[in-house]
């Protein structure tokens, strides 16, 4: 529901109608972002299709995957000649196959932060000057200021995270880099959907669109009165990330 609205403010801004606008989502696909978002689009009589670089973890689907070969994890010159010379190469011309194929196709991008066509994010100009209009997802801690008032308040994600190797994948530790690609985001960006404690690095947060969750129905009504035991307190927890998630506490 939240992100009905949402789109239905974005199209208030835009001069298509939304019956005649073609929107591309992805290629990122954080917590099955690109999924949703798609789905949503098209029940609001969108012309929405969804991309991914790389199957989901957990098996959200996407309307279309596109191949990107994984790094060798051997030792030795077998690594460095296959990831170096050989797959970064072929990764990066898939992408711009891919990029040319999908530019004259949709009207709209909407990417899933921080993901989009190329690596160092040079298609953004690109789109610009072919017209194209970019939005952009912020869903989480690549986006996120780790020293901001919100992100230092006691129990927050930044709060108690020790993962170490998320964060540097997140930049947490190269803070002016991580910076920089979330303004380029933002200057090429005509709709940014954040919330709070992932604006810390926008020049002008107030600009972003509110995006709070995204949840799907249950397909079959739940009915609460079948788990009324005042005896046993049963609690079910599915974390996708053990620390960031608060199994420590469940447990």
């Amino acid at each position: 529901i939240c992100l009905l609205l949402n789109w239905r403010m974005l199209l208030m801004h835009t001069e298509k109608k939304h019956s005649d606008l073609r929107v591309f989502v992805g290629p990122g696909n954080t917590a099955g972002n690109a999924t949703w978002i798609a789905d949503a689009l098209r029940r609001a009589g969108v012309r929405a299709r969804s991309y991914a670089y790389r199957s989901h973890v957990f098996g959200y689907k996407v309307d279309h995957q596109i191949r990107q070969f994984r790094p060798v994890r051997r030792r030795g010159v077998i690594k460095l000649v296959n990831n170096r010379f050989v797959l970064k190469p072929l990764n990066a011309w898939i992408r711009f196959v891919f990029f040319c194929s999908m530019l004259f196709r949709y009207d709209l991008f909407y990417f899933i932060s921080p993901v989009t066509f190329f690596y160092r994010h040079h298609d953004l100009p690109l789109l610009r000057l072919f017209g194209k209009k970019i939005a952009f997802f912020f869903p989480e801690c690549d986006e996120k200021y780790p020293y901001d008032l919100l992100n230092r308040k006691k129990y927050s994600d930044c709060w108690y995270c020790n993962d170490e190797e998320k964060q540097q994948y997140c930049l947490c530790h190269q803070l002016p880099r991580k910076q920089k690609r979330i303004q380029k985001f933002e200057k090429h960006a005509d709709y940014i959907f954040s919330r709070p404690n992932t604006s810390g690095f926008l020049r002008h947060p107030e600009k972003a669109f509110p995006m709070w969750l995204m949840t799907d129905p249950p397909s079959n009504p739940v009915s609460p009165a079948k788990f009324d035991d005042t005896d046993v307190v049963r609690i079910v927890h599915f974390p996708s990330h053990k620390e960031l998630k608060g199994t420590r506490y469940v447990d």
